[in-house]
């Protein structure tokens, strides 16, 4: 039986473990969570996870004992209302056209890592902003503020993502630059939820880009279609404590 209780088909769940990815992870970005996966039928799960010595079984659909096994804290976003049969169907079709390309059900650590990138950008001007603010007023000299606001103001994001379109149109086979093949954990969580159009998807407040399992996180909160089930572990694997949350309205 498993240790888990009521996960329907669609219920997304994150995980994190002890590991030294899970935790590098959670400290990269400043979450709780380090994989995401989503529940299929027959109590198994979809999920995409690095496998340095099998790197046959990193896309797969596996028990879900298995799948949460190592994990100190298992958070379960169930679907108020579940899946209906049809978007049941399309969930297990996207799993398996993903499935039938060796290509695109390839686990990419650097892809994963990239999908922090932006976040790390954002991060960075914020602290540059306090910087140049903080450097005003200590030194009355409020044209650097300006400086910033028009920089990082006008340009910012949106200026990075131009240049690497034309760095990769002028550089086609620039690994650093063109489009990547293969997914990851939440990357392929994100893609059904696309296929289903859901709120979860809608929710996620970058979609051009792929997110973290914090970011699909936030959006299964954000959305208002889910209720949280929290499970704690020991490291042996016995259950410490469950507790539940209502939608987020």
């Amino acid at each position: 039986m498993t240790k888990l209780s009521n996960v329907n088909p669609g219920d997304i769940i994150f995980t994190n473990a002890k590991t030294t990815n899970s935790i590098f992870i959670q400290i990269f970005t400043g979450s709780t969570l380090s994989h995401a996966m989503i529940a299929s039928p027959d109590g198994k799960v979809f999920e995409s996870t690095f496998k340095k010595n099998s790197p046959e079984n990193e896309f797969r659909n596996v028990s879900l004992d298995k799948a949460i096994e190592g994990a100190t804290r298992v958070e379960v976003y169930h679907r108020v209302p579940p899946l209906t049969d049809s978007q049941i169907t399309t969930m297990t079709d996207t799993f398996n056209r993903i499935d039938s390309d060796p290509e695109a059900k390839k686990y990419r650590r650097r892809k994963a890592f990239q999908s922090g990138n932006l976040w790390f950008m954002r991060k960075w001007l914020k602290i540059l902003m306090a910087f140049c603010v903080g450097y005003s007023i200590y030194h009355s000299f409020f044209i650097i503020d300006l400086v910033y606001i028009l920089v990082a103001g006008t340009f910012g994001i949106p200026l990075i993502k131009i240049f690497s379109r034309l760095l990769a149109k002028k550089f086609p086979h620039n690994k650093l630059t063109k489009k990547m093949t293969g997914t990851f954990c939440s990357g392929f969580v994100a893609e059904v939820e696309k296929k289903l159009g859901s709120k979860i998807y809608d929710s996620l407040v970058y979609k051009d880009e792929d997110p973290r399992p914090v970011d699909l996180a936030r959006a299964c909160r954000k959305s208002g279609v889910t209720t949280r089930t929290i499970y704690k572990f020991t490291t042996d694997g016995e259950l410490i404590s469950v507790s539940t949350k209502c939608p987020q309205i």
